[in-house]
């Protein structure tokens, strides 16, 4: 529960960290405090000031914290599991020029509302990152990530993500699930005049595709926007030319957190990140469950299934969960299972054959051939069936069944009165 005092002194204490121009300490500390108890966890790593006036930086940036076991995080599938590793959030100095400390205020909550308090970002990642691999046989796919890490690749594409949330109003509508919770902050106005000031006063935005666009409309940019990052991240290490890519967000984006994070010399299969994460109490999993120590509980699932028994029960659990799908997002993920685990089959069919090669008369070796063409046709069947599944959102409440006469009584009208 959000309490209102709560509230007022994440107000108070932006108003003073403004004045300070986030150059005093304890203000940053106090602000600090003040965001990670109206979020109830202490998640929040650290706030930084970004002094630069550059067109790309965003006014406020919500951003987690990179780990070497980002990828795990990101393409688990669990889309209840967000921001494990702790965040930062990077404030333009412009800001305290623009802005009341109620609007900078709020469209801090909202952006930590939708990167890493809610699975809006995820599911935005996980969207595009289908589209974009879908585009690539699975043989060009396999060993996309053999020469660079795969977690530093897709922490590139959700930073640029998490840059750029759904900017559209929230009091007249409801367009993103986390502005229920920015109204229950009483905040919503404040965001909607936040929204007033820097994409209608002060055009800002006026080269960007989605201004005086619907609200619709915006966020369909964006999710294009979405698109095109992972299509161009991805053609850019299927070019081995990554390392390009790196080197434009870098000059192109200059944000003070990403500084903080390019700066570990890189190595062959690295593009030089530096791994980190804030050690707190996670409200979304087992207090005992740890990401950094879990990585084999991780990779047990769908990820990495280790024999025949454990393959033949994720794809039973993919067969069971496409039942249970409520939300296009849960079908996404579906798909993305999918996906991840017919590329995996098709290395490993890959290796069996080279084996095979080598020993013609390995009956074993065939006989796992032919197992694991079956999984593969199997899993393209469940990826038709997904695909052209409709999503059926439930209905929850109390359903009565009537008496007969009470349903003719409905249907005919009144019934004849008998003594």
């Amino acid at each position: 529960m959000i309490l209102k005092d709560a509230v007022t002194e994440l107000i108070l204490a932006t108003d003073v960290f403004m004045t300070k121009r986030g150059k005093d300490l304890e203000s940053r500390k106090n602000l600090l405090r003040a965001i990670n108890t109206v979020t109830q966890e202490d998640s929040c790593d650290t706030i930084y000031v970004n002094e630069r006036d550059h067109m790309n930086l965003p006014d406020v940036a919500v951003i987690p914290l990179y780990n070497k076991d980002f990828n795990l995080f990101l393409m688990d599938g669990d889309l209840a599991n967000v921001c494990p590793f702790g965040y930062t959030i990077e404030i333009n100095a412009r800001c305290f020029d623009e802005f009341t400390a109620e609007e900078l205020a709020a469209v801090i909550m909202h952006d930590i509302l939708q990167n890493v308090q809610s699975c809006s970002a995820k599911t935005r990642f996980i969207k595009a990152y289908n589209a974009a691999l879908n585009k690539y046989r699975p043989d060009e796919v396999l060993n996309i990530f053999d020469d660079i890490s795969n977690s530093e690749v897709v922490y590139l594409a959700y930073v640029d993500i998490c840059c750029r949330p759904f900017r559209v109003p929230t009091v007249q509508y409801d367009f993103v699930g986390t502005d229920e919770v920015l109204k229950a902050m009483c905040l919503a106005d404040a965001y909607d005049s936040y929204l007033k000031k820097a994409v209608i006063d002060t055009k800002r935005w006026v080269n960007r595709d989605n201004f005086n666009d619907s609200p619709e409309a915006s966020m369909e940019t964006e999710i294009r926007n979405d698109h095109r990052t992972l299509n161009t991240i991805l053609a850019a290490c299927m070019d081995h030319d990554i390392r390009h890519y790196y080197a434009m967000v870098q000059n192109g984006i200059p944000l003070v957190t990403l500084e903080h994070i390019f700066t570990k010399p890189s190595t062959a299969a690295s593009l030089g990140f530096i791994s980190r994460r804030r050690n707190f109490k996670r409200r979304y999993a087992p207090a005992e469950q740890n990401i950094e120590s879990s990585a084999n509980a991780i990779t047990e699932s769908f990820l990495n299934p280790k024999d025949s028994v454990e393959l033949r029960f994720q794809i039973d659990k993919i067969i069971a969960d496409m039942r249970y799908v409520e939300t296009e997002a849960e079908k996404e993920v579906i798909m993305y299972k999918i996906k991840q685990m017919t590329l995996k089959l098709y290395k490993t069919l890959g290796k069996l054959q080279e084996k095979l090669k080598k020993y013609p008369n390995d009956k074993v070796t065939t006989k796992e051939i032919e197992q694991v063409k079956n999984y593969i046709d199997e899993l393209d069947m469940l990826r038709k069936k997904a695909v052209e599944m409709e999503v059926n959102y439930k209905k929850y409440g109390l359903f009565i069944s009537y008496p007969e006469s009470l349903a003719e009584y409905r249907d005919n009208g009144p019934l004849p009165i008998t003594w």
